[in-house]
């Protein structure tokens, strides 16, 4: 229904190590050419746990920017950036917060988990019982669909479904909305209109599956509809409301093979990691002085393979060959355990070394890392999907000329036309009608780009050829409608609205004053009611 993309994040709480790598980053730098990806720093997720020493969270964070970086995760390819740094996750983590049933957050598997495994810490605080809460609002604000997580991180994802499910139960019942999407589907063309209509059918009278995955495919290959309208064809195929959050799937990856020091999974906490760049001296003692097979007392002794930590990196970094070598050798006592080791070093700090590399020119230049950081920040909030946290995009005024023109018939004929995601026309048999006008999110990028305009450019909002463009739409839907043949003249002032203390107020010119003063709430009541206050 959504367009795929991809979001993960990660806790900043020290120096990544090569159990990170294998379990996480690589696939990260693989999902990178496969879809769009956005990977975040959790930092406020850090401090669900580390709340009585937030000191060293900001170095943390910069440090695994870094690792990442060195690991292959590439910012012109993926999105990097800090979550802090982006306010709308905490907004819609206090929205979602005031309908998330307490019951739904005490039944999470992994809260009392945590709780008994982190013994140390004072954990009965609303922050960690509700970071789930947040890890659904950082999914859910950017419309994420594919979220990978390992096994024991898939409740967290169905937590989140149940939680887009019952926003959009709640507040996808917008007023008319079946008219609203009764229009939509005929802007499908009479074909797909009529086969939306069938599928529909069965599959809200007889529960056919596949009758609404082609519902869903009919409504992502038109392209003619605006990001509102599509929200409606898809709730209006399931018998709901707009589907206004994103239902995201759980990407499973495998849980990481990357065994520690000591045959243990590799974590800093049993002090048994290799960090990524970790220099090569350090890396080459540290698996030279591991345990192994402890029937081997003397180097004659015979081992087994299967009981030596030592095994599990050949099973990460040797070929078949090499581990055909270490099994015949061990068992007939024919190589010694350093022997044994050495191919082993040898893979880690092949793998390391490009790492290191790269890591370089980030570590003696470190505002490399803050413009990447800065620059992916941009584009997180700049995501297409999640401006109804963050405001309206641009919206104009058309001042219509004609004699007694219902109010709600201009408003529908306006509608007709995907450029415009919204119309609100004031006045009631008035010579002279004000329609409120909310240009498509979706296609302002194009309509800007046709007008050799720049869509971030405040400038171009009041350039000639922008306000032709659109008088000249605005006439063409109402010359094709019944009942406009009076109408003599269309005249485009576009202007945005400015948000203050949540009410509608005017800015620069054109009658805004007059146009307040006398239809405020119902200009307001369409603002409260548009994408922008999902």
């Amino acid at each position: 229904m959504f367009p795929d993309r991809v979001l993960s994040g990660m806790r900043p709480t020290g120096a990544l190590h090569l159990g990170h790598y294998h379990g996480v980053l690589k696939n990260w730098i693989r999902l990178q050419h496969e879809h769009p990806c956005l990977f975040f720093v959790a930092d406020w997720h850090a401090l669900t746990t580390h709340y009585e020493e937030p000191g060293s969270i900001e170095q943390n964070a910069w440090d695994m920017v870094i690792d990442w970086l060195a690991a292959g995760v590439d910012p012109s390819l993926a999105t990097l950036f800090i979550q802090s740094r982006i306010p709308e996750h905490a907004e819609l983590h206090l929205l979602l917060s005031m309908m998330t049933p307490l019951g739904w957050l005490e039944r999470v598997p992994t809260y009392k988990d945590q709780q008994e495994k982190l013994t140390d810490r004072e954990l009965s605080t609303y922050g960690f019982l509700g970071y789930p809460l947040l890890q659904s609002a950082d999914i859910l604000v950017y419309r994420a669909t594919l979220v990978p997580v390992g096994e024991d991180q898939v409740p967290h994802i169905e937590f989140t479904r149940e939680i887009a499910r019952r926003f959009n139960h709640l507040y996808g019942r917008e007023p008319g909305f079946e008219e609203k999407a009764l229009a939509a589907v005929k802007k499908l063309g009479s074909r797909r209109a009529k086969l939306y209509t069938q599928l529909r059918t069965r599959y809200q009278e007889q529960g056919d599956q596949q009758a609404l995955e082609a519902g869903h495919a009919l409504v992502d290959e038109a392209q003619n509809l605006s990001l509102g309208d599509r929200e409606r064809l898809f709730g209006y195929l399931e018998g709901g409301g707009k589907m206004i959050l994103s239902e995201p799937e759980a990407l499973l990856t495998q849980a990481s093979k990357m065994p520690g020091l000591d045959g243990q999974k590799m974590s800093k906490s049993y002090n048994n990691a290799i960090t990524l760049r970790e220099d090569a001296d350090s890396v080459t003692r540290k698996i030279r002085t591991m345990p192994t097979d402890p029937a081997r007392v003397r180097r004659t002794d015979p081992g087994e393979p299967q009981k030596c930590p030592v095994w599990q990196f050949h099973l990460v970094y040797s070929d078949a060959r090499t581990q055909e070598w270490v099994t015949a050798g061990c068992r007939s006592a024919g190589i010694g355990c350093l022997e044994c080791k050495q191919p082993a070093i040898d893979a880690v700090l092949r793998e390391q070394e490009p790492m290191r590399e790269r890591a370089e020119a980030y570590l003696e230049d470190p505002t490399l890392v803050r413009n990447i950081i800065e620059d992916g920040c941009d584009r997180a909030r700049k995501q297409d999907d999640h401006y109804f946290i963050t405001g309206r995009l641009k919206e104009i005024i058309v001042l219509a000329n004609g004699e007694k023109v219902p109010p709600a018939d201009m408003e529908m004929a306006i509608a007709l036309d995907p450029l415009f995601e919204q119309v609100l026309v004031l006045g009631e048999g008035r010579p002279y009608l004000t329609a409120l006008v909310v240009l498509n999110a979706d296609l302002w990028p194009g309509l800007a780009q046709e007008c050799g305009l720049d869509p971030m450019a405040y400038a171009s909002l009041e350039d000639p050829r922008l306000l032709g463009l659109l008088q000249r739409r605005i006439k063409a839907a109402l010359k094709d409608f019944p009942g406009f043949a009076k109408i003599r003249r269309v005249t485009a002032l576009l202007e945005p609205w400015t948000v203050d203390n949540g009410l509608m107020t005017p800015t620069l010119k054109v009658k805004r004053k007059q146009v307040l003063d006398q239809y405020g709430p119902q200009v307001r009541a369409m603002y409260d009611e548009g994408p922008a206050a999902a």
